[in-house]
């Protein structure tokens, strides 16, 4: 049962919403919760529940993002909700992933084995990562002795990164303590704030290039192949100069370095709801004129319809003042590592990340530059990657990671700023900057700790 809540039909959501509440399966976050969460949580809860004596064990295979995702908390505090003396004790997970055991199926299979009783789960746990025997093939027909001589399993251990519920670090043993200490303590307030770039839900209206100029006026080509609505036509059009921006890619996102793909973008508003039409009418009339000719594709759009029901029809979302912050320290959601960079101005204008991006907003370069080598220091990427789904790398990297603030006058944090000078200008190459910034951001932790 490996269905995303969003992809239930309306009338089976209703039906199962009330005993998601009650189980806490949602997250404490109404943006993560009932948004993601997996089904299949819900079924396990419900046949332990019913079926299961105390001391009595089952097993079941759940997809990997249960233990990773933010919008699964609920579902990792593996209790019963009545008396709280009830908990399911989880013995240890098989993490399938790498070996791939079901055929034309690309997921993330693991395998839970939890106790019903009356011990909480005692962490760190047994995570065990099967892999392949020299990249050996699995097929559905091999029995298990062929499976067994295909592949081996490395013993990780596993517990939530700060507060229970959430996400899971599976890790060697051996860097449980190293990690530990790059983690923020749940008892600490964030230094810093993530932020998600603008989702416009129809790219193929709102993005394209700039092909020439009329005037003071840009003139502006749409591309349908940047969305997936068919319905959407090529157009040349007159568009005031003032709202199209450069516009940021995940793809483009490399360790200290943004690699403008050459993407324009029009946003019609500078905080979270759209200009007002009267105002488009009187200072961005073409503007307004393109989007009335979509205006049927922008009202179908989810996040238009979800979150700004009242707002004018050609809104974004996650748009706000930090949209324009001059300097962003940037980073792709979907990634095979974690990589950051800084994004200022091109060519004098605001650059605008996309939906797959996220960023810290700042005003001050040299802040950026400190916090741009923090993140890309090769132990912060080991711990972020030891909890992350690398398809899902958003904004709780500022919860669970300690990030210090940045001080002018502390020694370490310049030198932080001068390695991220050193690896944009090419005066070092990015794996010596990673570790040279690694040592920094030791000695950093260790005089705060």
């Amino acid at each position: 049962p490996w269905l995303k809540w969003s992809a239930l039909p309306p009338a089976y959501r209703e039906t199962i919403k009330d005993f998601c509440v009650k189980y806490g399966l949602f997250s404490s976050d109404k943006f993560y919760g009932g948004i993601e969460s997996d089904v299949s949580t819900m079924v396990l809860y419900s046949a332990a529940e019913k079926w299961l004596r105390l001391g009595g064990r089952m097993s079941m295979l759940m997809t990997r993002s249960v233990f990773k995702t933010e919008s699964s908390e609920g579902f990792r505090m593996f209790r019963l909700p009545d008396d709280g003396q009830v908990y399911f004790n989880v013995i240890d997970v098989h993490d399938f992933t790498k070996i791939r055991p079901f055929d034309s199926a690309v997921n993330k299979p693991t395998l839970l084995t939890l106790e019903k009783g009356n011990e909480a789960t005692s962490y760190p746990l047994s995570w065990f990562e099967w892999n392949k025997v020299n990249g050996a093939k699995i097929s559905s027909s091999d029995t298990l002795e062929m499976v067994l001589q295909k592949t081996y399993a490395t013993e990780l251990c596993a517990c939530p990164i700060n507060s229970p519920g959430s996400p899971w670090l599976t890790i060697p043993k051996s860097d449980l303590e190293g990690c530990r200490a790059l983690t923020r303590d749940e008892s600490e307030a964030k230094r810093y704030f993530a932020r998600k770039g603008i989702c416009t839900d129809n790219n193929g209206i709102f993005w394209g290039s700039i092909v020439g100029t009329r005037g003071i006026n840009v003139v502006f080509e749409n591309n349908p192949g940047f969305g997936r609505d068919k319905s959407v036509k090529r157009s040349r059009t007159s568009i005031e100069d003032e709202l199209v921006y450069p516009i940021a890619r995940g793809k483009e996102i490399s360790c200290f370095r943004w690699n403008f793909g050459g993407t324009c973008g029009i946003v019609p508003q500078n905080a979270m709801h759209g200009f007002s039409e009267e105002k488009m009418l009187r200072e961005y009339p073409m503007a307004l004129r393109y989007f009335a000719a979509n205006k049927q594709s922008l009202l179908r759009r989810s996040s238009l319809k979800r979150y700004l029901p009242n707002d004018p029809f050609y809104s974004c979302w996650n748009v706000g003042a930090y949209t324009f912050s001059p300097y962003k320290v940037c980073w792709a959601e979907i990634s095979g590592g974690f990589r950051t960079c800084i994004i200022t101005e091109l060519n004098g204008k605001c650059v605008v990340p996309d939906h797959k991006i996220y960023f810290i907003p700042l005003d001050n370069g040299d802040e950026a530059k400190y916090l741009c080598a923090y993140l890309n220091a090769s132990i912060i990427e080991k711990l972020i990657l030891g909890y992350v789904e690398t398809t899902q790398i958003g904004t709780h990297i500022t919860d669970y990671v300690n990030i210090p603030k940045y001080s002018p006058d502390n020694e370490d944090h310049q030198g932080l700023a001068q390695i991220a000078d050193y690896a944009t200008s090419d005066k070092i190459g990015t794996d010596e900057a990673r570790e040279r910034a690694s040592v920094l951001v030791s000695s950093i932790l260790r005089r705060k700790n």
